[in-house]
């Protein structure tokens, strides 16, 4: 840990709660946006596949469209999480060695439960989920 990180205290719970929140309505819409897509593509669509390279498209354009949707809800867990953790307290704390997480890191991603190393060391042991 260096000398020059900056860490959270509870004066800046307010501005990332708001973040937290804005971020939870976003991923929420997102959901809800796939959640419709089966219903607009079926009115947008003809009935019948024309082709064989049509229905290849439709299902590699599904298994992106649940890949995103899998990621989005991933990411609403650890929003929610993060929510729960700035409300118990223990919020800018790292999930696994009990460090702070610098400021740094929870202004790029409010969401974070790890510090850096701790985040490097998870990484390294465990396939990332798919990102699109």
């Amino acid at each position: 840990m260096g000398l020059d990180m900056q860490t959270y205290d509870k004066n800046q719970a307010e501005r990332f709660n708001q973040l937290l929140a804005l971020r939870e309505a976003e991923l929420r819409a997102a959901l809800h946006t796939h959640d419709d897509w089966p219903a607009r593509i079926g009115e947008a669509e003809p009935p019948q596949v024309s082709d064989f390279k049509d229905m290849a498209s439709r299902r590699v354009q599904a298994t992106l469209d649940e890949a995103q949707a899998e990621h989005v809800a991933f990411e609403l867990e650890q929003v929610l999480a993060a929510q729960y953790r700035l409300h118990d307290g223990s919020y800018g704390r790292c999930q696994r060695c009990g460090e702070s997480i610098d400021l740094r890191r929870l202004n790029a991603i409010p969401a974070a439960s790890y510090c850096t190393a701790c985040q490097s060391i998870l990484e390294n042991q465990r396939p990332l989920p798919t990102r699109i």
